[in-house]
């Protein structure tokens, strides 16, 4: 299994050919591209084109896009012009994904607790089954999957009810699970439930965020330095058959560590260490 770095240890914006070369330098095989996750960017051909040239030029995977729910473009909004925009935006970033060979983008789903037990929930999903309706066929046609991410604003039960909702209407082939190890650990309750939770749908991986924490709140520590179950991780992708990335998810400025060449060198020898204990499972 490869091992990879999220593009945002420093920032989430500007350039990053500077980063994608010390990811290499560290010893990275791949990279989540998570520039501009968080806005209404689109990218455009040229940009695509120089993307897809630093990875050639230093040797690097990626294994996944991080896709954006924007501020005006958002694929959940009641409004429907800010709907399609945000199935617009999302197509954007499966077209980066499938112009540099990704076949996965991460995308974040959040749905407030209020909504729970208020018609606003039905509301809710309807506009984004309309949004993943019309994105199906154009991730098979770009042969790109979408991957929904575990979050924090949430408890075990909302996470379980959202993405069974999900998952029953749309199949494998399409939609998968992206799971945070970080959010799991301060949004559930104990290792019980955050492990529990991947073990439910662990036939939909597609993709992993491996951060740690004390589960106080979503701190992007590198693994093995909070109180994340990898054990348990470990064994259940062991388990799973996922090929894809054991991709870091951290920054730099929450490491304790003020050289980023130091810092690097860390990530790297921590994502060794958890790819070395899957490898250790999968013999067994």
């Amino acid at each position: 299994m490869k091992i990879a770095l999220n593009t945002s240890y420093i920032s989430d914006t500007g350039n990053a050919d500077s980063v994608l070369k010390r990811i290499k330098e560290a010893g990275f095989s791949g990279i989540q591209w998570i520039h501009d996750w968080n806005s209404d960017y689109m990218y455009s051909e040229s940009e695509m084109e120089q993307i897809a040239g630093w990875l050639a030029r230093y040797g690097l995977i990626m294994h996944d896009v991080h896709a954006s729910k924007g501020d005006r473009k958002d694929y959940m909004s009641f409004d429907e012009y800010r709907r399609r925009a945000g199935v617009d935006l999302i197509k954007n970033r499966i077209d980066l994904a499938a112009h540099c060979g990704a076949g996965v983008i991460v995308l974040h789903m959040p749905v407030p607790v209020a909504f729970r037990n208020s018609p606003s929930w039905d509301r809710l999903f309807a506009q984004v089954f309309a949004s993943f309706d019309e994105l199906q066929p154009y991730c098979h046609k770009k042969g790109v999957k979408i991957a929904v991410e575990n979050l924090v604003q949430t408890n075990f039960d909302l996470e379980v009810r959202q993405f069974t909702m999900l998952f029953e209407r749309y199949d494998k082939d399409f939609l998968g699970l992206c799971y945070d190890s970080g959010h799991a650990n301060c949004a559930f309750q104990g290792h019980e439930e955050s492990i529990g939770f991947l073990d439910m749908f662990l036939d939909r991986l597609l993709s992993v965020h491996l951060t740690d924490n004390d589960g106080t709140g979503d701190l992007h520590w590198v693994p093995f330095t909070g109180t994340v179950d990898w054990d348990g991780i470990a064994r259940l992708i062991a388990k799973s058959g996922y090929e894809g990335g054991i991709t870091l998810e951290s920054v730099l400025r929450r490491s304790g560590l003020e050289d980023e060449t130091a810092y690097l060198a860390e990530c790297f020898l921590r994502a060794e260490r958890f790819r070395e204990l899957v490898e250790r499972y999968k013999q067994i």
